[in-house]
């Protein structure tokens, strides 16, 4: 009988260590990973229909961005700096956007 109580006391023990030990390294690595990381495996995937207008870029977009293609036809003209590398202008685009949302669960890779 004593046998038996310490048995089930045991697994009961290595149950609770075990339950205890997973918490604690999810807690640790929350805190250790930077808080806008996404795992690409778990990220949603955006995707859009095409749409049978295929018009172009409606005139108020056009006029809300020319200020943007203002500024990226300056930096290509007067940059010291030349070549310019487009893919990581377009990149820092995208995260200056992002950070402009204000929120911190929003991130792009």
């Amino acid at each position: 009988m004593g046998n038996k109580v310490l048995r089930v006391i045991l697994v009961l023990f290595v149950a609770g260590v075990l339950v205890v030990g997973s918490f604690g390294g999810g807690f640790v690595t929350a805190r250790l990973l930077p808080a806008n990381m996404v795992i690409p495996a778990l990220a949603p995937q955006v995707t859009t229909a095409p749409s049978g207008d295929q018009g172009g870029t409606p005139e108020s977009l056009q006029t809300t961005f020319q200020p943007f293609w203002e500024a990226w036809n300056i930096v290509h003209q007067r940059y010291v700096d030349q070549p310019l590398d487009d893919t990581a202008l377009m990149r820092g685009a995208i995260r200056g956007m992002m950070a402009a949302l204000g929120d911190a669960h929003s991130a792009y890779m």
